[in-house]
C-alpha cells in the first residue's frame, strides 16, 4: 500500500459500526427517562407542591400564555447570537440550536453536562 492510499483511508480503530446493538442505542434514552422520574417524581415532591403549582397555571389568562410564549421565544435570538459571539463560524440558527440544547443539558440532568455540548 503506498502512502497516498494509506492516508485516504480511514482509520479501522475509529470506525463505527453500521448499527449499534439496540441496547446500545436505548441505553442514553432510558437513563435520561430514570433521570427525570427520579427528579420530578421523588426529589421535586419533596419540596414543590404539585396540586398548588397546577393551581397557579389554571389561573393564567389566555393573554397572560401568549405574552409568555412570545417573550421565551424572542429570547432565542439573543441567545443564539451569545454563542456565535463566543464561537465564530457559527450561525444564528447554529448559536441558537447550541443555546438550546445546552439549556437542556443544565436543567435536566444533574452535573455540568452542558459543557459536553458548549465546547465539544
Amino acid at each position: 500500500m503506498t502512502d497516498a492510499q494509506h492516508l485516504s483511508e480511514p482509520p479501522e480503530e475509529g470506525r463505527v459500526s453500521e448499527k449499534a446493538p439496540l441496547w446500545k442505542r436505548l441505553l442514553p434514552i432510558v437513563f435520561g427517562l430514570a433521570v427525570v422520574v427520579f427528579l420530578f417524581g421523588w426529589v421535586l415532591p419533596q419540596f414543590i407542591d404539585y396540586e398548588a403549582v397546577f393551581r397557579a397555571i389554571g389561573t393564567i389568562s389566555a393573554l397572560e400564555w401568549v405574552i409568555l410564549i412570545v417573550v421565551a421565544l424572542l429570547r432565542f435570538i439573543p441567545e443564539g447570537w451569545v454563542y456565535m459571539a463566543a464561537q465564530p463560524g457559527l450561525s444564528i440558527g447554529q448559536g441558537t440550536q447550541l443555546f438550546l440544547v445546552s439549556e437542556t443539558l443544565t436543567n435536566i440532568p444533574p452535573g455540568g453536562l452542558d459543557l459536553v455540548a458548549r465546547y465539544q
